[in-house]
Order: structure tokens, then C-alpha cells, then sequence
């Protein structure tokens, strides 16, 4: 409000990150969106509120002058509003328990956890609440107004999209849109789109999944298009001609091939998944390294796919077998009723795994190049192609290469590996079980959950042994006391990151697979009484349910009261608010969840040595009891994935690349670090090199580069 005020003095040029109310028009001009927000409730942590409804006859807090707030509740009579006039004064009184809740932008939770008000939480985002932010303008000042807009429209979506992730928050970047886009966006159209079984693009089975589904995905939340994935049924071939004809069941399809035939009738994007065609034979098969090799002989090929025109117009003189799917072509060359197989390297790999078929090799390269794919609907629908392909050049390059690491994991290597070696018990299990529930818990980056996405190098890793066996793991992302309930009661087969206890013996298989870990004693940055274990004497330790080391404590640390948390990031918050003086974690895990949770003024002070062990060794997995065939299956699994396989994962996790490469420190350098706390003067108004912000922490170029030295 005081803002507004100012501006309207002449005092401001204008307001920032303020939405187009009418109201406002009289005096303000309004750029485009560079970005947009949602709005929230939130209440305290176990309170009864879970729907609007919920808010009836209730105090809910709303900052004084916010029109978005104001109107988003002046809908709803029976909510009585309380005006505050800072984001903290609010968060405090919803922590008090002076109001009930609070509506605001994602950032109150910043607020929240800034200032260490543990008891408040993001409840629910409000239904319809989405808002356009702008740059408001004085007309005044209108020449202001363009300039803007030409700045924003020059700024690259990925940019702006790192500016977002850079400070947490929710907010999607705007991308300029055309009068059709706009147009096609307002009538809400829902999207059927088909989904085949050609994995890692296309997974219709147990749930639609792959990495034509995670762009979408992202696409849908840039644009808020609502995409409804069907599993398919029918032929790809039937599929298409349903998309192009009479659209009884899908609207777009996310992989086909660009052709001039199919640009004249339909709308297609820009390639953008690709894979380069090779020729499979069986392993016993000497003679056929080319397609010239294959004339005269038999080649299975799926009806209506793109392959089957190009053999029959390049290659006449070859026999194709007509197959309805991917696996049905595979199998005739497996069970010697055809020669071969065309098809595209990734797609033909990940279906070999995962049917099993295990006698199959690449038997050499074709002429026809990259297999490239693009998305397809019917010309009308041109629109939301154009929205997809701005999506896809939106999407940051990390990102692309996240996808394609999460999804390519089985082809580590550029190739196939030698199958794996199976009982026919072990065969006959995975056969009748293609899909295994995995347990996860927060424990980053070994474990960790974003946006709905279980990630991390031990998921990662998992997913590359399933792989190899043929299996598709589905991972359940559950507080650690759920998952070791779930394995126990066998509603989960196998639960990732274990510490080998006699009580988790009696219920998990363990993995052969092993990692080394560190333990450190974590505790609020100015405590300077707290390093080792035994500096825990007469202190508070924090922990939560279902931590292995909870049975040791007592023992341990006789003279420590221990306090239990709801959760590990609940511990951890006990240790800044106060409540607790320390806690015990996995060092990098505890590093990764304090910069997550914004807890900046908690640290590791000294790693924690019990029985005179500076490190432990954990396993990878542990499999239920129940499934003992499954635990030597991955263990197999295991064995057969490459040490530079498991080096890149465990890279793309733990190592920080810098411009000059990786940080390689000697024993000496490491040992210096660990014991050391080094402290760096900073010039109080040395711009833009070293000076203080308002308040008064350093910041400036060399802060920036001490940030990433210090990380």
C-alpha cells in the first residue's frame, strides 16, 4: 500500500511485480508479463484448514492494499480478513495463532523460513488464483513502458527460467505469445494425447511415463494446457489415423516423423527426441552387417511405421513381415521368423531389456541416419504446436540433459550389453512381476523429491539396475518410519539407502553394493560449544522417526537428551529455532537438505566418530525377504553396470564442475578445511567489487566468486 501510494506521489517511476487491476488504470500503464505467480494458504502445521471451505467463518490474514488478495477473498463473504501491513507481521500471526491463515504469493514462505517460524506451512494453492505480474508504469512516464517491454521481450525464456529457479520460487516466465496462441489457450481445450509403448520416449505401462511425457509435462505448466495422457490400445498406425481423421480417442500424438506428406494435411513441431536407425540380427547371424546384406531376406517391420515406407521404397527386393508393435517385430527376428529388425538404437535397446529378449545384437549401422521425432495434431490445432515448440526452446539446457540422463540410463555406453545371467526361477519371477515399488525418503542428493519427481543418485542409480534386469522401478517418496512399514509389511519390495542394522536384518535382503558415508554433528553457526560427540554432553540432540542411529543414541550419548522431530527436515529445524542444540546426520545429505529448507544458519561442526569409526559403510538397497529372487536380480544387475557408469552418475551428483575443471584438493587441503573456519573481510563500499547490502551482508563480485570458492 505504500508503495502504491508513493508512485501515485510521483515519488516511484512506477511498481514492480504488481498485477493489471482496473482500479490502477487511471494512473498506471501496464508491460507485459514477464512472469507469473499463484496464490496460497497458509496455516499452521497440523491445522484443520485443507479447502477454501475450510476458511469459512475463520480470521485469515491479507496484506493491506493487495488487490489480488483482496478480491480473491472479498469472493467468499463468509472469511473474515485481517489486514497486515508487511509479509512478516502476518507470518507471525498466523505462527501466534492470531489469525487462522494467510493468503499470499509463494514468497511468504520464504518470509517464514527466513525468520525461523517453523509452525508455518503452505497449506493449498487457491483455486482460479493465477496472476499476471507486470511492471506498472506511471502514464507519466509512457516512454518507460516500451522500453520495458523491448527489454523483457529480448531476455532468452531459459534465462529467465535460471532468474526463477535461482530464487526458489514458483513463478513460470511468460513467453510472448500470438493472437492464435491466445486464442486456442482461452478456449481450454483438454488434449488427449496417445501414448504407444516405444520406451524411453513412449512407457503406456503400469502409467503413462517417459521423456515425451516429462516434456510435456513441463510444456503444460509453462502454458497451463491440460494434457490427459491415454495409454494406447491399438497399432501406432491406428493411432495416427485416428489423430489425423476422426479423433475419437486422441488429439496429438508426441512422436512421429517429419514428412512432406504429413506437413501438407497435419501440424507437426520441430524435431526433437532423435536416435540413429541401426540393424538387429540374432547373436548367431555373421552374415548381415548392411542393408545391402538384408536383400532377399526377411526384415520385420510395424505396420504404417515410418521404417516400413523406407525399406519398401529403397529396398525392394526385401521381404518385409508385417508386425502390429515394436515387441511383435523383435520377437519374429528372436524366434528366427524373420532376419532382422531396423529400428531406432534407443527405443529397439530399451525394449530388449525390458521384454527380455536376450539374443539379439546390433548388427550394424543403416543408412537412413538419426531416427527423429516430432509431435503431431490436425492443422486447426496449429497453435498449440507453435505453444509446444516454444515450450520445448524454453526449456534450459540442464533440463533437456536431465531428462535424457534419467530416461537413458540403460544404454550407459552407446550400446547393449551382454544379458544378464538368469536362473530360470529369476526368469520366471520378472516375468511375472515387470514392475517394483521402490521406498524413498528424503535423504539429498542420494534421495530427493521435486515437483512430484523422485530424483538423486541412488534413485538414479536404481533406475539404471532396473533397467538392466528389464524391470520398471516406481518409486514411493514416504517418510523414512513409512518406507521401513511398507517393506515390512511387504507393500514395498526394496527400499533404497540402507544402514545395515540386526533389527533391518530380519526383514531386508542387503544389497552386495556398497557406499561409504560420513557422519557429521550439525548445529546453529554462532554455537561455538559444539563440535564432536562428546561435546553433546548435558545438550539437546534432534531426530526424527525411523533413524537407524535412534537405537544408538541412549547408549551412545548417555548424557544427551534426545528430542524426536517429525520428519529430518523437522529435525533440522529444531536445531535453528533453538529447540534442539545439534543433530547427527549424513554429511552431504544434511548439507543438501539445509540449502533446500533456506536453513543458512546451521552448519556442520565436526564429524561424528562413534567406536572410533570416521566413516560407515551403507548399502544401496535392501530387497524384503519376501523377494528373495528380486535381491539376487538386481544384485546381478549391479554387477554388470559399468565402473564409468556408476562414475557419471555418482559425477552428475556430487561433483562441482568449475570453469577451470574439478576441484582435485590434497589430503593436507581437505584436512585444512575440515578444522578450519575462515573468515574473509569485506569492504563496506568498494562497488560494485565488495560492499554491504541493506543488510549489511556482503555482497558485490567478489562475494559472488567467494560463494562459489566457499561451495
Amino acid at each position: 500500500a505504500d508503495m502504491v501510494a508513493r508512485a501515485e506521489a510521483g515519488e516511484l517511476h512506477g511498481l514492480a511485480a504488481s498485477a493489471s487491476h482496473a482500479e490502477r488504470a487511471e494512473r498506471f500503464l501496464f508491460s507485459t508479463s514477464p512472469y507469473s505467480t499463484h496464490k496460497f494458504i497458509f496455516t499452521r502445521q497440523g491445522g484443520p484448514i485443507a479447502s477454501m471451505d475450510d476458511l469459512s467463518g475463520r480470521r485469515v490474514g491479507v496484506l493491506r492494499g493487495n488487490l489480488s488478495d483482496l478480491k480473491l477473498l472479498d469472493a467468499r463473504p463468509a472469511i473474515v480478513q485481517v489486514e497486515f501491513d508487511s509479509p512478516l507481521a502476518m507470518a507471525v500471526a498466523v505462527q501466534n495463532g492470531e489469525v487462522d491463515a494467510a493468503i499470499s504469493s509463494a514468497n511468504l514462505q520464504w518470509t517464514a523460513t527466513e525468520n525461523m517460524l517453523a509452525d508455518l506451512r503452505l497449506a493449498f494453492p487457491v483455486p482460479g488464483s493465477r496472476i499476471d505480474l507486470r511492471y506498472s508504469i506511471l502514464k507519466q512516464h509512457a516512454p518507460l513502458l516500451g522500453i520495458v517491454d523491448k527489454a523483457l521481450h529480448a531476455i532468452d525464456p531459459a534465462v529467465m527460467m535460471g532468474i526463477l529457479r535461482k530464487w526458489g520460487n514458483e513463478e513460470q516466465p511468460n513467453i510472448p505469445l500470438s493472437a492464435d496462441e491466445l486464442a486456442w489457450l482461452a478456449q481450454k481445450n483438454t488434449v488427449r494425447v496417445r501414448i504407444g509403448e516405444a520406451p524411453p520416449w513412449e512407457i503406456n505401462h503400469p502409467e503413462p511415463a517417459g521423456m515425451a511425457i516429462d516434456y510435456l509435462r513441463i510444456i503444460a505448466k509453462l502454458f497451463d494446457i491440460d494434457f490427459r495422457f491415454v495409454p494406447a490400445a491399438d497399432s501406432w498406425a491406428e493411432g495416427f489415423e485416428d489423430m489425423a481423421g476422426a479423433r475419437r480417442h486422441y488429439d496429438l500424438l508426441p512422436a512421429a516423423k517429419r514428412t512432406e506428406q504429413r506437413l501438407a494435411t497435419l501440424a507437426m513441431s520441430e524435431d526433437y527426441l532423435s536416435s540413429p536407425w541401426m540393424i538387429f540380427a540374432r547373436r548367431e547371424t555373421n552374415d548381415i552387417h548392411t542393408l545391402g546384406d538384408l536383400r532377399g531376406r526377411t526384415v520385420a517391420v510395424e505396420r504404417g511405421y515410418v521404417m516400413h515406407d523406407l525399406l519398401a521404397a529403397t529396398e525392394p527386393s526385401i521381404v518385409l513381415s508385417v508386425q502390429d508393435t515394436h515387441k511383435d517385430a523383435l520377437l519374429a527376428v528372436s524366434n528366427g521368423s524373420a532376419d532382422a529388425y531396423v529400428g531406432n538404437l534407443l527405443v529397439t535397446d530399451y525394449l530388449l531389456q525390458a521384454d527380455g529378449i536376450v539374443n539379439l545384437k546390433v548388427a550394424g549401422p543403416s543408412p537412413f541416419g538419426e531416427h527423429k521425432q516430432a509431435m503431431v495434431t490436425r492443422k486447426a490445432w496449429a497453435p498449440l504446436i507453435s505453444l509446444i515448440d516454444k515450450g520445448l526452446n524454453a526449456i534450459p539446457a540442464e533440463q533437456h540433459i536431465a531428462i535424457r540422463q534419467r530416461w537413458l540410463a540403460s544404454v550407459a555406453n552407446g550400446g547393449m550389453q551382454a544379458p544378464l545371467d538368469l536362473s530360470d526361477e529369476e526368469r520366471a519371477w520378472l516375468a511375472a512381476n515387470p514392475t517394483i515399488r521402490v521406498g524413498a525418503y528424503a535423504l539429498p542428493p542420494y534421495i530427493q523429491e521435486q515437483n512430484g519427481q523422485v530424483d538423486g543418485y541412488l534413485v538414479e542409480l536404481m533406475r539404471a539396475i532396473a533397467a538392466r534386469a528389464g524391470l520398471r522401478a516406481e518409486f514411493h517418496f514416504l517418510p523414512l518410519e513409512q518406507v521401513k512399514e511398507g517393506t515390512e509389511r511387504g507393500t514395498l519390495d526394496a527400499t533404497l539407502a540402507v544402514n545395515p542394522t540386526p533389527e533391518r536384518g530380519q526383514v531386508l535382503l542387503f544389497s552386495q553394493g556398497t557406499a561409504d558415508f560420513t557422519l557429521s554433528v550439525f548445529a546453529r553457526k554462532e554455537a561455538r560449544d559444539i563440535a564432536g560427540v562428546e561435546s553433546l554432553a548435558g545438550k539437546t540432540l534432534a531426530t526424527y522417526p525411523g533413524y537407524s542411529w535412534n537405537a544408538r543414541f541412549p547408549e551412545a550419548l548417555p548424557h544427551t537428551r534426545i528430542v524426536t522431530a517429525a520428519d529430518v527436515e523437522g529435525m533440522f529445524r529444531m536445531v535453528a529455532s533453538g529447540e534442539a542444540d545439534a543433530a547427527i546426520s549424513e554429511t552431504e545429505s544434511g548439507k543438501a537438505l539445509l540449502r533446500r529448507a533456506l536453513l543458512t544458519d546451521v552448519e556442520p561442526k565436526a564429524l561424528a566418530v562413534f567406536d572410533g569409526q570416521r566413516s560407515r559403510r551403507g548399502h544401496y538397497f535392501g530387497v524384503s525377504r519376501r523377494a528373495p529372487l528380486l535381491a539376487s536380480i538386481l544384485d546381478k544387475s549391479l554387477a554388470q553396470i559399468s565402473d564409468a557408469e556408476k562414475q557419471r552418475i555418482w559425477n552428475r551428483w556430487f561433483v562441482q564442475e568449475t570453469g577451470a575443471g574439478k576441484v582435485d584438493l590434497s589430503p593436507e587441503e581437505r584436512a585444512y578445511l575440515e578444522a578450519a573456519r575462515i573468515r574473509r573481510a569485506h569492504a563496506a563500499a568498494w562497488m560494485p567489487f565488495d560492499f554491504a547490502d541493506a543488510d549489511g551482508a556482503p555482497t558485490g563480485v567478489a562475494e559472488d566468486y567467494w560463494a562459489l570458492i566457499r561451495d
